[in-house]
């Protein structure tokens, strides 16, 4: 059985409720997914195979999809680096309307975001190696991030990764900290099912990179995204 949180438990519960779902369904009226969700954004962003660098803050205009297109209770989080203390609730416009609280007052310092969250099913792996390294570079002060979560109140369909179609299109209010990410979780509406949890790609996680960096057009941001990328490769080589 999956196991989760109370406060994620809380979010799937409302959503069932309001669409009716039976706490047992079907077998062959859900697909297997077990591959990642894929974030990306209307202009301005592209992955460097680290992570996707956003061009705008406040972010705007991004979206994710799946691979393959799959359905489910669809989860926004927005990690702040936890030496960059800002004042919740986040709020998500757009397509759909998300309020995002403060996931827990301990931060993510380890381990894997999947876990963090309380989901004992996730997939693909989401170590904190893949997130905090980059924002170190931007926020050396950084240890692990603050998660601010919500969900969408019934089920939202993404469209298979790579297809013209881009699925809901969603904009951030807040202004966020450099090396802030934007990731997305899909929750299949069977509790008593062992499905994976679909985790957002590492290279598609979507990073706040610093406002000089996003005012020098697209030659900056693929800059940023290169100095970032060579950061990493310099570290792993050294460990």
């Amino acid at each position: 059985m999956t196991k989760l949180t109370r406060a994620v438990i809380a979010c799937i519960s409302a959503t069932m409720m309001l669409l009716g779902v039976a706490p047992i369904a079907r077998a062959d009226t859900v697909p297997l997914i077990d591959d990642p969700l894929h974030g990306h954004c209307l202009a301005g962003c592209t992955s460097n195979g680290t992570n996707t660098p956003i061009g705008s803050n406040p972010p705007q205009g991004f979206y994710f999809q799946a691979s393959p297109a799959s359905s489910g209770a669809y989860f926004i989080d927005v990690l702040v680096p936890n030496n960059m203390l800002i004042a919740g609730p986040l709020h998500i416009t757009g397509d759909l309307t998300f309020v995002l609280n403060l996931f827990s007052a301990t931060a993510w310092t380890s381990g894997e975001l999947g876990n963090y969250l309380g989901f004992t099913n996730p997939s693909p792996s989401t170590p904190i190696g893949a997130y905090l390294p980059a924002t170190q570079a931007l926020e050396p002060g950084a240890t692990g991030f603050f998660v601010f979560l919500s969900s969408f109140g019934r089920s939202v369909s993404l469209p298979q990764q790579g297809s013209l179609t881009t699925g809901p299109v969603l904009n951030l209010t807040e202004v966020l900290p450099a090396g802030s990410y934007i990731v997305a979780e899909l929750v299949p509406f069977i509790p008593e099912s062992n499905l994976p949890i679909i985790m957002t790609a590492n290279s598609s996680a979507l990073v706040v990179v610093p406002g000089p960096i996003l005012g020098a057009g697209l030659p900056g941001l693929i800059l940023a995204s290169g100095g970032l990328l060579s950061w990493w490769r310099r570290r792993r080589k050294i460990a």
